[in-house]
């Protein structure tokens, strides 16, 4: 009876693991069910709301480096998921305030290229918007020029450069081997403008001083100029010629600080008061240049030869007696 009891006992024990054993299996497996469903709805493509929002910081590295006519504009990178793009602001007043009207890029990139145009002054800022919109704090500012093409404008000013030009039209007919506005600008230019497209202040300065010191050289030659065509040139200096096209021929004159003196001599009236007794030599005219019949009836007027004219060495009586007497 006791060894029965012994392995009745002993039975009920592995009988109470084995269904503990069940249960913990039981549990195990409706946590791992769980685990799984979970992750199943979790799974899936990535979107902004699951997206933490985050508002991004302040570009660093913000950098503008000027070509012919474009800007590379260049800032530091964060690869960062909640970082949807970078914005990009332009203007050419330093200190400006970024707005709508000046947003010139937007992109998840590190790098813009901003076209312009020569002779020019940008400045840049930079800003990162996360996924939710919201927009961080704006970069500190960046500066770069395109490269600066030496002109007319730039060297004078637009006020001397169109005074430059007025002056240069009144002028297009030179003699040979005289020295144009035209061909002193481009001398000057061709000498700094070999290979370089950049300059500093002082080499802009430096050209500017030998054109104008061209000009004025050629402008206290302006005598030398011949000017055409039939409007009276305007501020003339004494000297200037000037080949009037108003009539069919032209008519060469010169500027005599008064007027404009008439140089080529059409016929005789051109010649009153310029040929004086003693500017034609002793027998200057001669017998053969005067052609038999030269002076005919037409040519002298009436009444020029009268009775006191004809009285001067007229014969007389007298005058015959005389020569009379002399024969005798």
């Amino acid at each position: 009876m006791t060894i029965m009891g012994s392995v009745d006992i002993q039975f009920t024990n592995f009988t109470q693991l084995g269904n503990g054993a069940q249960e913990t299996a039981k549990t195990a497996k409706e946590t791992a069910e769980a685990a799984l469903e979970e992750a199943q709805n979790n799974a899936g493509p990535i979107t902004d709301d699951r997206i933490e929002n985050i508002t991004p910081e302040k570009p660093l590295n913000v950098m503008a480096s000027g070509a012919f006519k474009t800007i590379l504009v260049e800032w530091g990178f964060v690869n960062a998921l909640y970082i949807a793009n970078y914005e990009v602001y332009a203007s050419q007043v330093q200190g400006f305030t970024p707005d709508a009207s000046n947003l010139v890029f937007q992109g998840k990139t590190s790098i813009f290229t901003y076209q312009a145009e020569s002779n020019q002054q940008w400045y840049f800022r930079v800003r990162a918007l996360n996924t939710h919109g919201v927009a961080g704090p704006f970069s500190d500012e960046a500066m770069a020029q395109t490269a600066r093409v030496i002109s007319d404008d730039i060297l004078f000013g637009p006020e001397v450069a169109a005074e430059l030009r007025e002056l240069s039209k009144t002028a297009d007919l030179l003699a040979d081997g005289t020295l144009t506005i035209e061909k002193i600008r481009q001398d000057a230019l061709d000498s700094i403008n070999q290979d370089a497209t950049t300059y500093t202040d002082a080499e802009v300065e430096a050209a500017k001083q030998k054109i104008l010191g061209d000009i004025n050289s050629a402008v206290s030659t302006k005598e030398d100029k011949i000017v055409r065509g039939k409007t009276i040139p305007v501020d003339p200096v004494v000297g200037q010629l000037w080949l009037d096209e108003r009539s069919t021929p032209s008519v060469w004159r010169k500027w005599t600080g008064a007027d404009w003196e008439k140089l080529t001599r059409n016929d005789f009236s051109d010649l009153t008061g310029k040929v004086e007794t003693n500017q034609i030599t002793d027998k200057a005219i001669t017998d053969a240049k005067i052609a038999l019949e030269a002076v005919k009836g037409e040519h002298i007027q009436n009444n020029s030869i009268g009775n006191a004219k004809l009285e001067i060495g007229a014969i007389t009586e007298e005058k015959m007696k005389w020569s009379h007497h002399l024969l005798f």
